[in-house]
């Protein structure tokens, strides 16, 4: 079941702050129903906040925002008051769509042409262009998705324009999104993303879900329904849903695996868009799931999830030192964990954003570097095999 709030623009992307505001960006041919709307009362009434035509926002861990538009990037640090260009495309044509935060204060805008990827690495302050996208207008490839995984590497989706035949890209970026380059060229990559195992979802337009093992190197097909992913969304309690288009098979709507993506179900299917893509999967601040639907903004009654009152993470707890912490932290590995595996540390902020995921031998402690981060309230937890254990954390 579901909740809908009527909207009035044709959502382009969805994003919760901190004090579980919720904003949505939109385009439509008219200044009063399109640009940033804001919700301070969980989506019962909205305020415009500006009416330039949105195609995506994101926010960082200081609750920045972030849109881009059809010319420009603009980030605002009071909650969507007031506006300020960071970044103009001119001379040359773009078509952003798709602006992503992550790894602290990576702020990441992708489009086609010659600003085909554009980076900031100052929480959107300063940018540059990272990728080009072109092909002398021959045909369009265009950023359909970005993810952020471990030890610094970034993965996005093309899909190509004008090019029938022509097959999409999934690039990489091993060092932060500086630069990039071609990890798999097959198919239509509507989307991407990381399970809790580390290896990479990509949703195929009418094929459904790839998953590629680091490990084995392989490709394996757990979603084959002829479906189209173009949004993915990886929940810590190996929770994963998918946003799925009503092309080809005209039943849009939203899959959900609860085992950590070996099996899917719809949760709420029939959705045709109204001619438009479904997608913009988030979390709200008690772990509800908001999506779009054209013009109507979609949220599950029930959460869920909720790190709170998750019983495998209340149950166990790490021991960490010191905490609060200041560029440096030891964790110990807990007495009777299977010391035949490696492990798997995520960090998150308070607002759900992993900032740091690595994989690290077996050993009776394990120090993290972290120079890098910045103050704040983090949850820190460790993997190993299906077992979860996790600690709040100060950071200052």
């Amino acid at each position: 079941m579901v909740h809908q709030f009527e909207i009035g623009t044709r959502i382009t992307g969805i994003a919760v702050d901190s004090n579980g505001s919720i904003y949505i960006s939109g385009n439509s041919d008219y200044p009063d129903t399109r640009g940033i709307f804001r919700s301070d009362d969980d989506g019962l009434t909205w305020q415009q906040k500006n009416n330039d035509i949105c195609r995506s926002i994101a926010i960082d861990n200081e609750d920045n925002l972030f849109t881009i538009t059809n010319s420009a990037c603009y980030k605002s640090t009071n909650h969507g008051e007031t506006w300020q260009m960071k970044f103009s495309t001119a001379p040359y044509a773009t078509m952003h769509n798709d602006i992503i935060c992550g790894f602290d204060s990576i702020v990441l805008a992708g489009g086609s042409y010659m600003n085909g990827i554009i980076r900031s690495g100052d929480h959107g302050e300063t940018w540059k262009v990272v990728l080009s996208l072109d092909h002398n207008n021959e045909y369009i490839e265009l950023i359909s998705g970005f993810c952020f995984g471990t030890n610094g590497a970034i993965y996005a989706s093309t899909i190509m324009q004008l090019a029938p035949g022509t097959p999409g890209n999934v690039y990489v970026s091993y060092d932060y999104g500086n630069t990039w380059q071609v990890f798999l060229s097959e198919g239509y990559p509507e989307a991407v993303g990381f399970d809790n195992q580390g290896r990479l979802l990509v949703g195929q337009a009418g094929d459904g879900l790839y998953r590629y093992d680091f490990n084995t190197t392989s490709w394996e097909h757990p979603l084959a329904n002829y479906t189209t992913p173009v949004d993915i969304l990886v929940l810590p309690n190996d929770k994963i849903l998918l946003a799925l288009d009503y092309y080809p098979n005209a039943n849009g709507g939203v899959m959900m695996s609860v085992d950590g993506g070996e099996t899917y179900e719809y949760i709420n299917s029939g959705f045709d868009g109204d001619g438009y893509s479904i997608g913009c999967l988030v979390k709200d601040a008690i772990g509800r799931i908001l999506f779009k639907e054209g013009s109507q903004l979609i949220r599950s009654i029930d959460t869920i999830y909720d790190h709170l009152v998750e019983p495998a993470l209340q149950a166990r707890q790490l021991d960490c030192y010191p905490n609060p912490f200041h560029n440096q932290l030891t964790l110990k590995i807990p007495v009777g964990i299977d010391q035949t595996k490696d492990y798997e540390v995520t960090l998150t902020n308070s607002i759900g954003h992993e900032v740091y995921r690595n994989k690290v031998a077996s050993d009776n402690s394990i120090k993290i570097i972290s120079d890098w981060l910045r103050p704040g309230l983090y949850y820190l937890t460790l993997r190993c095999g299906n077992t979860l254990y996790t600690q709040k954390l100060i950071h200052y």
